[in-house]
């Protein structure tokens, strides 16, 4: 396997009779029209190296397309459909993309590049081939555009090794098979959702229910309706799914409520004592609500507060967390499934490697990265290129941590963010802004540093839990 056009194929034929889509899509019928569709990209003139855009919400055809594009060895951009379409027409321009998949909605952005339909009904070639194009592992696949909350945007390149590699990867630590199926609700244009919700689960051959809604209510419909098995999704909906649970029970009764939330706190004790069966029994409810078949849940894309992660414990639900960049073909640490451990973000992936970059005496330091997820480099910008990776090779994430003695590594906090006291100590606020987070009466808290007299100090906002709520509150 060398290319993504290899991916796809062995992938399609190997698993060609299983569900691709819940909707009824085999691997068989997905290869078909990966073929069609990307043999109207070749006879639309484009070629291997050119730089293709895709602009959708998460779709059937969205995923077809990306492999199509990729597959004839051409370059995807994909954009996201929630920024203001002013920005569109650069972001084509900066990444010398003259051509662009959309819907109908989207179309009326762009005036100087070709525009196709993302309907697979049209632009198609119904008895269309394509032959392999001969890439390798090191070609571009895809590019992606840095949020640039922190400076200009940057253009994030990936090969096409690092996708389906990392894809592999991902399958494998995961454990993966044709009897999976991923609710595929994280967003596909960013490189988290296109390895965590699509790519990997592809590898070994599991299916994806596509969700467009984040509503609880539809996702909770998704999962009565469908064996859901792998759920992937970001800190803030895991939080946010919990709170919805918390406030659902509140209403019920004050008894039931007290009990609810005793067992919240302390179911993960009663499982490390071997009395499982008492939240067991509390929590059926919930356990049922997300499927018998629920084995793997994944948090990723920020940080996931640690009390969230113990409320998930005390239930019973597998609940991980991962870490990675856009820069690191998404999850490049998972933590592991069968031994759940609260704060960690797991190991690095096979075919990576981790260094800490000037790491204190508490063992904190940068974490850096190497491997086969890692880019080779953000696009024309060797100044950049230049800062963020060193003589080895390694990639600087600008994210602190340490790293245990099973591997296991734990964010600490920005290497921006540190706050240096008079006496050298390194102070992390997203340390301790997670240590007080763990108090019944603070619902809100953000350390900084301030200077006073030439001295940096430590400084605290805090918003409390109203003393009425304080026992409703995570």
């Amino acid at each position: 396997m060398k290319s993504l056009y290899d991916f796809y194929k062995i992938t399609c034929e190997k698993n060609s009779s299983n569900l691709l889509f819940s909707n009824g899509m085999t691997y068989s019928e997905g290869w078909s029209l990966i073929e069609k569709r990307g043999a109207f990209i070749r006879k639309s003139g484009c070629k291997k190296g050119d730089v293709i855009a895709l602009l959708s919400p998460n779709s059937i055809e969205m995923c077809i397309t990306f492999m199509a594009i990729t597959a004839t060895g051409a370059i995807v951009l994909p954009l996201d459909p929630n920024l203001d379409g002013k920005l569109y027409p650069e972001m084509l321009k900066k990444a010398g993309a003259k051509t662009v998949f959309t819907t109908t909605e989207f179309k009326k952005h762009f005036k100087d590049v070709k525009v196709y339909d993302l309907d697979l009904s049209k632009n198609i070639e119904k008895k269309g081939e394509i032959t392999n194009p001969g890439c390798d592992a090191d070609d571009i696949s895809s590019l992606y555009f840095t949020s640039g909350t922190t400076g200009e945007p940057k253009i994030v390149q990936l090969t096409q090794g690092n996708l389906f590699k990392t894809a592999l990867a991902n399958a494998e630590f995961c454990k993966t098979s044709p009897d999976d199926m991923i609710l595929t609700l994280l967003p596909l244009f960013h490189a988290y959702g296109l390895i965590a919700a699509f790519l990997g689960p592809m590898a070994h051959g599991s299916s994806m229910c596509m969700q467009p809604s984040l509503k609880g209510p539809d996702i909770l419909k998704s999962l009565a309706k469908n064996p859901i098995t792998f759920f992937p999704a970001v800190p803030l909906l895991w939080e946010l799914i919990m709170d919805g649970i918390i406030n659902k029970v509140r209403l019920e009764s004050k008894m039931k409520f007290r009990l609810f939330m005793f067992f919240l706190k302390y179911g993960i004790y009663f499982r490390k004592i071997g009395l499982s069966f008492l939240p067991d029994k509390i929590f059926a409810p919930i356990l049922a609500a997300f499927g018998p078949k629920m084995r793997i849940m994944v948090s990723g894309g920020a940080p996931l507060k640690q009390v969230y992660a113990k409320y998930y414990r005390s239930i019973g639900l597998p609940l991980i967390q991962g870490y990675g960049l856009s820069e690191t073909t998404g999850p490049i640490t998972i933590g592991s499934y069968t031994r759940i451990k609260i704060g960690s973000i797991g190991a690095v992936l096979p075919g990576n490697e981790v260094k800490l970059h000037n790491p204190d005496k508490d063992g904190i330091g940068e974490l850096c990265f190497r491997g086969i997820g890692v880019t080779p480099g953000y696009y024309k910008n060797r100044k950049m290129n230049s800062e963020v990776f060193d003589d080895e090779g390694f990639f600087h994430t600008g994210d602190l941590g340490k790293i245990g003695k099973d591997g296991d590594i734990r964010i600490t906090g920005r290497s921006k963010n540190v706050i240096v006291l008079p006496s050298g100590k390194n102070v992390y606020p997203e340390e301790l802004e997670a240590f007080y987070k763990q108090s019944q009466q603070v619902q809100e808290i953000a350390v900084f540093g301030l200077k006073d007299e030439d001295a940096e100090k430590v400084f605290a906002v805090i918003v409390p839990v109203l003393k009425n709520d304080s026992t409703y509150g995570p």
